[in-house]
């Protein structure tokens, strides 16, 4: 396998170029199925191993922080990360403190803003067994408030607009694209950039070595710069 890097020449075969990530921005990551994306997230979060190469979280190899530092740092919308608790107030929040509510009621209307009225869920509904009870574009919609209501500096979606409808998928974006100057948004999706949200930085991922899998990175920005570690 090869990897195209600055100017068009093809990295030597079986390496992995060098992504960075900033601070801020957004960052699409598009791939087809199969091609590790869950995997990679996976990895970040300690669940799976790396097994070549290196992930780093500012500067530091990801192997020096233990699984709870991980995640007080990323928050993650993927239905490989099922929502939790009985009702939207519990799955969203994690929590069963009143305090809390008011937090999330204000996220989760926010989050539903494209939702007819009608068809919008409230705290105290029951969301079933992981989720089992909601529709695809809902369980979405939690998993973007439960992100949302971390308030913690790195974001990654994966396959965020999957089952979302056009107004649903157009309020994601607009919240997106605020949160891109304040968070390291990074999305990981089969598809091209939406339409209006387009990115910092853009990779097309072909397979990864590191997790198990050939390696053949494209990467690109609006300078031109390889990108890798996060933070």
């Amino acid at each position: 396998a090869s990897s195209t890097q600055e100017g068009g020449s093809e990295a030597p075969e079986d390496e992995i170029p060098e992504v960075e990530i900033g601070p801020t921005g957004l960052t699409w990551i598009q791939g087809e199925t199969g091609t590790g994306k869950t995997q990679l997230v996976r990895s970040l979060l300690q669940v799976a191993e790396v097994k070549a190469g290196m992930l780093q979280i500012d500067g530091q190899d990801l192997s020096r922080y233990n699984h709870r530092s991980i995640r007080k740092q990323v928050a993650v919308v993927s239905t490989a990360w099922p929502l939790l608790g009985r009702t939207v107030f519990e799955a969203i929040s994690y929590s069963r403190r009143e305090e809390k509510r008011a937090a999330a009621e204000n996220i989760l209307t926010k989050v539903q803003a494209g939702v007819a009225p009608h068809l919008r869920l409230e705290l105290n509904d029951p969301i079933g067994d992981q989720g089992n009870r909601l529709s695809g574009g809902q369980n979405i919609l939690l998993l973007f408030a439960r992100a949302l209501l971390t308030r913690k500096p790195i974001l990654i979606l994966d396959e965020p607009f999957l089952h979302l409808d056009e107004a649903s998928k157009a309020t994601i974006v607009r919240r997106l694209r605020r949160l891109r100057n304040k968070r390291n948004v990074v999305i990981l999706s089969t598809h091209a950039p939406v339409d209006g949200l387009l990115p910092d930085r853009f990779l097309k991922l072909e397979t990864i070595d590191a997790y198990g899998q050939d390696d053949d990175f494209e990467s690109g920005s609006d300078d031109e710069t390889p990108i890798r570690k996060l933070g």
